[in-house]
């Protein structure tokens, strides 16, 4: 007969040690992003415009898929990048608190997005800047309220929800309503694709954890992944 025993239990310094090491590698990619983009605006500010108007989403052009992507890196000036990297600081280091990889899907669902309405929604303009990334997780840490089946967590991202309504209503409400010069299709968009992620990132797990509790045995085998906060 086999038996399996536990290690020592790790002591109060050593598990805060390792949940600030958690906390500090999972918020180094929004980071990151951000920084990235405040390198590519530099690179704007030597060049000039024609570094957006290269880089960013020409309404109804289909022959340069990449810009899906490098358009929401570019920003028209330093208002424009500055009130971006307020909303994505925060919403970024909330959904990069889940874990990299939930981060990284929802914030290339939401360029992505912006591209794909960027493209077809819009007419006769160039479309650049991280708004649609904000949008993303705007729409995503919303809809995964409803996503999310575990009644503890469902809770915790209600208080999430309700606090970022109450703080930025306005700023979402107004996003999507046409302005000038500002791009409501790529916001729209974001939002719409952030909102898919949540509901493909909570279907993904839940299948991941069906396949390990199936998976275990009764001796010696590894143990389901904790579904605690935050996950995948």
């Amino acid at each position: 007969m086999a038996y399996s025993v536990n290690g020592p239990e790790p002591s109060i310094g050593q598990r805060g040690r390792k949940a600030a090491g958690t906390v500090v590698s999972r918020a180094i990619p929004p980071l990151l992003l951000l920084a990235s983009m405040w390198v590519v605006f530099g690179i704007q500010m030597v060049f000039g415009p024609k570094v957006f108007y290269a880089f960013g989403v020409e309404a109804g052009n289909l022959s340069r898929p990449w810009t899906w992507i490098t358009a929401n890196f570019v920003h028209v000036d330093f208002d424009h990048i500055l009130g971006n990297s307020v909303f994505l600081l925060i919403l970024g280091l909330i959904v990069g608190m889940e874990g990299f990889r939930r981060w990284f899907v929802v914030t290339v669902a939401s360029m992505f997005g912006l591209g794909l309405f960027a493209t077809f929604v819009s007419r006769n303009v160039v479309t650049g800047g991280a708004s649609g990334i904000v949008f993303g997780y705007f729409g995503y840490l919303l809809a995964v309220v409803i996503a999310e089946k575990t009644l503890t967590h469902k809770l915790i991202r209600l208080v999430v929800a309700v606090v970022l309504l109450w703080s930025y209503w306005y700023t979402i409400v107004a996003g999507f309503i046409p302005n000038g010069s500002m791009s409501w299709q790529g916001h729209l968009g974001g939002f719409l694709f952030g909102a898919l992620a949540a509901f493909y990132c909570e279907k993904r797990e839940r299948k991941l954890i069906a396949k390990a509790q199936n998976q275990t045995g009764p001796v010696n085998t590894p143990q389901p992944p904790n579904p605690g906060y935050p996950r995948y």
